[in-house]
């Protein structure tokens, strides 16, 4: 949680993956999804008070939101292929994510209640994994429309695209510094 009390993961304890809360310390592990679908990737809203996470218990891969302490989801965004990577602003009023449509995945975001939804990024290839920084003035993400996944940054609007690892690799999993002067990522070589 943005507070550091609590710590949300997912396991597939039950025989699927649903999404659990911990009280920190030595608390106990609560399932907080407890549905007969699938879901996966969790992230706290900046406030604590609600969890984003990918779901496919409406038949197809979708967002949904949910209270943090518990209670109903709600489909935040329907996708017409798929979604992943729930990233919330530090404000609160956005939500990015990456979209799967026409065959291709890319970075879309909509406000915090799943409305105003725009398609970000426009190239070729995949992309995903979107960060917002902290100052919300920029959004990392990843994209192979090189022919190698590197890590690049642009405007909430899409605009401004820069690549950030111009430089042979396989780059992934890109987040911020909690100051925004710096980038950490992974990557396979280079």
């Amino acid at each position: 949680s943005p507070d550091g009390t609590k710590i949300a993961f997912e396991s597939n304890r039950a025989g699927k993956r649903d999404i659990f809360v911990l009280d920190r310390p030595g608390g106990t592990a609560r399932n907080l999804t407890a549905n007969p679908a699938d879901d996966w990737e969790a992230a706290w809203s900046p406030d604590g008070k609600k969890i984003a996470f990918v779901s496919d218990r409406g038949g197809s891969v979708d967002i949904y939101v949910m209270p943090s302490a518990g209670g109903q989801a709600e489909r935040f965004v329907r996708c017409a292929e798929g979604c992943s990577g729930p990233a919330w602003s530090l404000d609160g009023k956005w939500i990015a994510y990456a979209s799967q449509q026409d065959g291709k995945r890319h970075i879309w975001s909509a406000d915090a209640d799943g409305h105003n939804a725009r398609r970000l990024t426009f190239g070729a290839g995949e992309e995903g994994s979107p960060a917002w920084s902290p100052d919300g003035k920029s959004i990392l993400f990843t994209t192979d429309r090189s022919g190698s996944f590197e890590v690049y940054a642009m405007d909430p609007d899409g605009s401004n695209l820069k690549n950030l690892t111009p430089f042979a690799g396989g780059h992934s999993n890109a987040r911020w510094s909690p100051d925004g002067r710096r980038v950490v990522f992974t990557s396979r070589g280079g």
